[in-house]
């Protein structure tokens, strides 16, 4: 899955449409890397501004992040069951 570093000013959630589901993400403010589907969406981009010049993310900080988040609702819903 590609992905794509944007600084996002405001913190939003996003409903989307995923193998027909509606889907909520919420997003935080701050600069992440985010899903490439996400990131170009014309609200994530209402929300967003340049990512400052000289911000990088490694693409291992991103897969840790990821499977940080993946781990973090994957807990969530073992809880709930």
């Amino acid at each position: 899955m590609a992905s794509k570093l944007v600084n996002v000013v405001k913190a939003f959630t996003l409903t989307i449409v995923r193998d027909g589901q509606l889907v909520k993400e919420k997003i935080e403010a701050g600069i992440q890397r985010l899903e490439e589907e996400i990131a170009e969406h014309w609200y994530t981009q209402a929300h967003s501004a340049d990512v400052p010049e000289g911000v990088t993310q490694t693409d291992e900080e991103a897969e840790a992040a990821a499977k940080a988040k993946a781990d973090a609702a994957a807990a969530k819903a073992a809880a709930k069951s």
